[in-house]
């Protein structure tokens, strides 16, 4: 929890505003009543409040910077050697390619080679090409969001360890915090590990495929894999008394979607949207997980939970609901606004795994109008002067190239444009 003594030393670093300072303290030592009772201790934050996710971030702040500095004595080494297994099996391969080279075109010696080429060629490719456990290279990755946080460590299991004991007496020493033994673990890069409800973990060696351009490679293996837990689904369905689990005579499971009875009040539109934000809202945090089709499961649970919903809604069947509600292979109701009719569907767009996409185009976009823009020059006069302004567009397609500004921007193959003051009150004034 947090100290109070500390995280006003803290705020006293960057803060020199006594009064203030004197604000937070007495936010701090506010108290709360449980049972008649005011409790006033002297460590940890208010739940609820606005600015108790602010206080802790600024905390953890400390164990950040901590993080940043050991990491420039933990690292050590630019690039992992190669094991002499990949380097022996290269090297086979390097000296087939040579003697076959010499060989005659359909020579039976030739396709002996190239058969032998080609399961050296597998080998190398589902192998290891560096040492796992070298020496001479060590990484630590850390990453934090609230008190959420995952440390990554190439390296050894001994490394690993006493990563764990320097932070353990940082947070012991510098922030009165002690680490949760329960909760702070130690584990291989294959094993899962929980961060930010996803279990991640590292990709083991499969069965070497194809990719895209027919390139052969293991393509998950030593690659990060995220994965959606069962638990964090099914947590929300029981949150939501969506589902109700049953026991069979032999203990096993049996789940039975449940009707809602807090929700029967509201007209049919409303629910079908409530399902809609239940299960768009789970599967947009879910999406990059590589195992996110196992929502189909909690689809089937929430399909079914709104026609039992309906169904006691209007005092009839789950049968006749489906027959009334499912039309043109789709769950939709109609509803009459002041516009006139308009439907609503339930979600059925499936749940494939989205890629992660690294955001390396908008940075460069960024960085190229930054430069354009402190270069003071109107792209459309030509003329130096400070005080540039940058006029946007939406699509190029909307422009007709009738004007000079819109035809440089066509020439340009760019929706902004850098111009100066003069040029702006032009193109603002339709000339």
């Amino acid at each position: 929890m947090v100290d109070h003594h500390v995280l006003i030393s803290i705020l006293r670093r960057r803060i020199k505003d006594e009064a203030f300072i004197s604000l937070i303290w007495k936010f701090l030592r506010a108290g709360h009543l449980e049972n008649g009772q005011l409790h006033r201790p002297d460590r940890g934050l208010h739940q609820g409040s606005i600015i108790s996710p602010i206080l802790a971030n600024i905390y953890l702040n400390e164990l950040d910077c901590f993080m940043a500095t050991y990491k420039t004595s933990f690292d050590k080494g630019t690039k992992r050697q190669l094991s002499k297994e990949y380097i022996s099996v290269q090297n086979k391969e390097q000296r087939l390619r040579k003697s076959i080279s010499g060989l005659a075109g359909n020579s039976r010696e030739r396709t002996q080679k190239l058969k032998e080429l080609k399961a050296l060629r597998n080998q190398r490719v589902s192998m290891s090409c560096s040492q796992p456990m070298d020496s001479s290279f060590r990484r630590i990755f850390y990453q934090r969001y609230a008190d959420d946080i995952l440390i990554g460590i190439i390296g050894s299991k001994q490394d690993a360890i006493a990563t764990k004991q320097v932070i353990r007496s940082f947070l012991l020493k510098e922030l009165h915090l002690e680490l949760s033994e329960e909760k702070t673990l130690v584990t291989h890069g294959y094993e899962k590990a929980q961060f930010l409800g996803y279990e991640i973990t590292i990709g083991r060696k499969g069965v070497p495929s194809r990719d895209k351009l027919g390139k052969l490679s293991d393509r998950h293996h030593g690659r990060v894999r995220l994965y959606l837990p069962k638990q964090a689904w099914l947590k929300k369905l029981i949150q939501s008394e969506t589902i109700k689990i049953e026991h069979n005579a032999d203990g096993k499971e049996i789940w039975k979607p449940k009707t809602r009875n807090n929700l029967l009040y509201l007209p049919d539109h409303e629910i079908f949207r409530i399902y809609n934000w239940e299960i768009v809202g789970l599967y947009q945090y879910y999406r990059f997980a590589d195992n996110a089709s196992v929502l189909n499961d909690y689809y089937y649970i929430m399909k079914y939970s709104l026609a039992k919903t309906l169904a006691g809604k209007h005092k009839s069947s789950v049968h006749k609901i489906m027959r009334k509600y499912f039309r043109e292979g789709r769950m939709q109701t109609r509803y009459q606004t002041h516009n006139g009719f308009k439907t609503v569907y339930l979600y059925d767009y499936g749940f494939k795994k989205q890629p992660i996409i690294t955001n390396h185009a908008s940075k460069k976009q960024s960085k190229e109008l930054l430069t354009r823009f402190s270069k003071d020059c109107c792209e459309l006069c030509g003329e130096t002067k400070p005080g540039t302004i940058v006029h946007h567009v939406r699509k190029l397609s909307e422009l007709s190239g009738v004007t000079d500004w819109e035809r440089k921007m066509l020439e340009m193959n760019r929706k902004t444009l850098v111009v100066c003051e003069t040029c702006y009150s032009k193109i603002v004034s339709g000339f």
